[in-house]
């Protein structure tokens, strides 16, 4: 049985890797807009929309390459990580 700590210490290295792998290839820090519609009071008895904007992570970049240039390939993290997993008797089918 692996320990709680060694597990912890492989999953960070898979997240570093996969961090790192983003870095490179979306930049320092992927980000993307946000927009989102909101009803607010323009009067005590009235309401209209309104479009709000933000800037956040852009973190459905980050898993799109994950998913198309990392998973099931060559990524040693990744299948250190699966083998931690496993042998913490984490059925692999349960783990994607």
């Amino acid at each position: 049985m692996v320990s709680r700590e060694t597990l912890a210490s492989t999953a960070l290295d898979f997240l570093q890797a996969v961090a790192k792998a983003a870095e490179t290839r979306l930049g320092k820090r992927p980000e993307r807009i946000q927009r989102s519609e909101w009803m607010v009071h323009t009067s005590p008895t009235s309401m209209s929309s309104k479009v709000f904007e933000r800037r956040v992570f852009n973190s459905p970049a980050v898993s799109m390459m994950y998913q198309t240039t990392l998973m099931g390939g060559d990524f040693p993290q990744e299948r250190e990580l699966t083998e931690a997993l496993v042998e913490a008797d984490i059925p692999i089918e349960e783990m994607r």
